[in-house]
């Protein structure tokens, strides 16, 4: 679908492109073989993309690589958390793994603000994230707004699998030895606004008055 947008686009002579990939995406093929190498399909469909997008002969363009999203956090993502981070966060993410983060609202921001200046967001490749923060550290931002219960994970496959962890496991086992290299200072070098860990949880996962 990604390729039949940007034909798309160049048919129509769009003068800027603007597409949303992954965090480390390029950076993905020196370590995505032995145990990983079930990432590879992941990373190299967005990998042509984005070549795709290089080479297509737009008069600007711009690739957002967001980091792990904050929704993630959301009680509706058992997928991600089987257990809700009410559950102790059920995930094969290691306490001492750095997390790259950024809020869905900051990609739409980033997105917006590309749009509106084509020129100077010609050819930026941004590594977008709002916040980096260990497991062990957004649980203890979590336990401080929710109570308790959250704690940093650190739990061998069978007893995640065991607790309802799906396929997401495989990426974030990942995480865990290939951080995702997306910084705040990315963002704060082009003068956007993003949201940190703390922030997001006291506006999505507080309830309101």
């Amino acid at each position: 679908m990604g390729g039949d947008l940007i034909e798309a686009a160049r048919t129509a002579r769009v003068p800027h492109f603007v597409q949303t990939t992954t965090s480390g995406t390029g950076q993905h093929v020196t370590w995505v073989k032995g145990r990983w190498a079930v990432m590879e399909p992941y990373y190299a469909t967005k990998a042509e993309i984005q070549d795709r997008v290089r080479e297509a002969g737009f008069a600007h363009w711009t690739l957002l690589k967001p980091s792990y999203s904050l929704e993630n956090f959301l009680p509706s993502e058992r997928d991600v958390f089987p257990r809700g981070v009410e559950g102790g966060l059920v995930s094969l993410l290691k306490p001492t793994t750095c997390l790259s983060l950024v809020a869905l609202d900051d990609i739409g921001s980033a997105a917006a603000a590309a749009i509106a200046a084509p020129e100077r967001f010609d050819g930026v490749e941004l590594e977008l994230a709002g916040d980096r923060r260990t497991t062990a550290e957004s649980a203890d931002i979590l336990s401080r707004a929710l109570g308790p219960t959250p704690t940093a994970p650190d739990m061998t496959e069978e007893a995640a699998v065991a607790a309802g962890l799906s396929d997401a496991g495989h990426g974030q086992a990942a995480l865990n030895d290939h951080p995702q290299p997306a910084h705040p200072s990315h963002a704060r070098a082009l003068g956007l606004p993003t949201t940190d860990f703390e922030t997001w949880v006291h506006t999505h996962l507080l309830p309101t008055a």
